[in-house]
């Protein structure tokens, strides 16, 4: 049974003229010079160390080169992986470890062609141009927020830090900001299935993507799943069957490792993993209590708040499914870094498109938390060790849109 949107509903939006005197897009257009400075500050700080080795491509780069040189079954290994680190990147203490799906080092073979730095800078224009794709791919849904002023969506997705430390990090984020958008546009044209396939692409990145495809499991949209249960057994048995089912083990083995296994300040600083300086409902708990409860505590409350929040948003949910699944996958995926954020440019760009000035209630408040948390990132330049805060607008926009959404059924139903 299906329950996607209806087409009248996800029609590319109509013009209105309110937009121009809505003083929440004022603010935020305003302070686009602001976050187009901070993101060239971080650049020129961040941009010659990262061609020197010190970025998250490193590890992509030679999970790459793994393959191409026929040691795929050895990708998982951290010890030949930071050997190889040492050798075609830089000499580091620690290695970053590839930790998704072996499927996803396919694609970066071609680049491990090229020498590292010249690897990193082809990465970051391959990015740029998946990103711009993304915002093709939606700007046919963004026609009042052109209004406003021509450039004004291109600069929202320009301008997103989440989306620059991305490209910064040559990190794959992107990419799956990239699938979710093309499943967006999919569903909203009512093909569910198609919709579900290209989503299990991302399944390099299943702490988002499974989330994501269980609001429409318990949704029971069911062609959707189809689809996304397809192309993950494919990306599933690729992975297979490139590793070997020994690496795929180690693999899974080595995820407990780098998840509840990381109960000390040491293991996190050996994986670079840091919980509390995620955007989640992991991090709050961590940047909140840890160090006041022992380890144990901290996971069982993660996951039943994780579970809480999931549930809350499964029963609240009626007709509009696409923009909260990508929201609340965010808030309970157990492991999202900053550049992870970018998935978040599709809810916030589509909702600042929909959010009008006089529009009261509900959509007002849904219009300024969107915008809070567009610039709730900036966390990480003014108090980095408290990124977790960023968790906060996060769920203050999810907590929004869901009262939208129910606010629309209830005039629904009034005027049927």
């Amino acid at each position: 049974m299906s329950v996607s949107t209806p087409k009248a509903a996800s029609a590319p939006a109509e013009k209105h003229s309110s937009i121009r005197n809505s003083r929440a897009h004022d603010l935020l257009l305003g302070t686009l010079p602001l976050l187009f400075a901070a993101n060239l500050f971080l650049w020129s700080v961040f941009f010659p160390e990262a061609r020197r080795g010190h970025a998250d491509f490193r590890q992509l780069y030679i999970a790459g080169y793994m393959v191409r040189t026929g040691q795929s079954h050895q990708l998982y290994d951290h010890g030949v992986q930071h050997r190889l680190e040492d050798e075609l990147v830089s000499r580091e203490k620690l290695s970053l470890p590839f930790n998704h799906l072996s499927f996803e080092a396919l694609l970066f073979v071609p680049l491990s062609l090229l020498p590292y730095r010249w690897a990193y800078t082809a990465s970051i224009l391959v990015n740029l141009a998946l990103l711009l794709i993304s915002y093709r791919l939606l700007s046919p849904y963004l026609v009042n927020l052109r209004q406003k002023w021509r450039w004004f969506p291109l600069c929202l997705f320009l301008a997103f830090l989440p989306g620059q430390i991305a490209l910064m990090q040559g990190q794959d984020s992107i990419l799956l900001l990239l699938i979710l958008a093309a499943a967006y546009v999919l569903l909203s044209k009512e093909r569910d299935l198609a919709a579900g396939v290209v989503a299990g692409l991302g399944l390099f990145k299943f702490q988002l993507a499974l989330p994501f495809a269980a609001i429409y499991l318990l949704r029971r949209q069911w062609k959707f799943c189809a689809g996304f249960a397809g192309s993950a057994s494919v990306a599933a048995s690729v992975s297979t069957a490139l590793v070997g089912v020994e690496q795929m083990s180690h693999y899974v083995r080595s995820l407990g490792s780098m998840s509840v296994g990381l109960t000390s300040s040491a293991d996190q600083f050996r994986y670079g993993i840091f919980p509390g300086h995620m955007a989640n409902v992991r991090g709050l708990i961590y940047g909140i209590a840890a160090g006041h409860w022992p380890n144990e505590y901290l996971q069982v409350v993660t996951l039943a708040l994780s579970a809480i929040v999931f549930g809350l948003v499964v029963l609240s949910l009626r007709k509009e499914v696409r923009l909260p699944a990508i929201i609340v996958a965010v808030l309970v995926s157990y492991h999202v870094l900053t550049h992870d954020l970018s998935v978040l440019l599709i809810p916030l760009a589509l909702t600042l498109e929909r959010a009008t000035s006089n529009d009261l209630g509900a959509r007002k408040l849904l219009m300024w938390s969107a915008v809070a948390l567009y610039l709730a990132p900036l966390c990480l330049l003014l108090a980095p060790r408290h990124f977790y805060l960023v968790a906060l607008p996060a769920g203050l926009f999810l907590a929004a849109l869901l009262r939208q959404e129910e606010r629309n059924r209830s005039q629904q139903t009034a005027a049927g």
